[in-house]
């Protein structure tokens, strides 16, 4: 029996399947991929952005990735803006991801396509809340 490996995108804790984040993944047969591969003579565009919650805060050290393993993930900065630079034109989708002490946010773009008449894509990604942690036990138990 032939067993296939598949990479599937974790931040944190969370483990992204479903509800069309399952492009995420690359490496699985049967997954889609970003397969626009243009002949772009070197050419390369860039993705930037800004995250924000659900108050129109910026979050700061959100995990930010493309749908596609050619370009490594990133982190937002302290005023919530991300970027990802030479970038191969194709079609894309961005996920954001924060997990803190009390909260699990996460949000997805709409999909978006960088080609030579769209080089440089801005999207601003609202971060939506799954519920807080569980609260953490006291060493007797007491909340």
């Amino acid at each position: 029996m032939r067993v296939s490996r598949c990479r599937v995108l974790v931040f944190g804790a969370v483990l992204l399947v479903g509800a069309g984040l399952a492009s995420m993944s690359s490496g699985c047969a049967g997954a889609p991929a970003n397969t626009d591969n243009h002949d772009n003579g070197g050419q390369q565009w860039t993705v930037r952005g800004t995250v924000l919650n659900a108050a129109d805060t910026p979050v700061a050290g959100a995990d930010v990735q493309l749908n596609t393993n050619t370009v490594s993930p990133t982190q937002t900065a302290q005023d919530g803006s991300f970027q990802f630079a030479s970038v191969p034109p194709g079609t894309y989708k961005v996920l954001a991801v924060y997990t803190g002490a009390t909260d699990l946010l996460s949000g997805a773009s709409d999909e978006f396509t960088l080609s030579t008449d769209n080089p440089t894509v801005t999207l601003t990604i609202r971060l939506q809340g799954s519920g807080p942690p569980a609260p953490p036990f006291a060493a007797d138990g007491v909340k």
